[in-house]
């Protein structure tokens, strides 16, 4: 359970964890590869899927506006990263 702006947001193990994970690293870009790996604990060809369900689930959580994200911002070609 995630507490924001006085409202609780129940987050699965994958959405806690890889808010975690980008939190942690603030400001680095981290590729899905890196993410999936990190969070998943386990290597994939094909993490693609997986990595963006869980980042488009985790802004429509905790995102003002998850259209125009304000914490997880996506790089283009590259991945994402976490602007706290």
């Amino acid at each position: 359970m995630l507490t924001l702006n006085e409202q609780e947001e129940n987050l699965t193990r994958l959405e806690y964890n890889t808010l975690v994970f980008l939190a942690s690293n603030p400001g680095i870009v981290l590729t899905q590869t890196q993410i999936f790996e990190a969070v998943w604990n386990m290597d994939s060809d094909s993490c693609h899927a997986g990595v963006v369900n869980v980042i488009y689930n985790l802004r429509k959580k905790i995102e003002p506006d998850s259209k125009n994200p304000t914490y997880i911002k996506t790089v283009l070609g590259v991945g994402y990263k976490f602007s706290g």
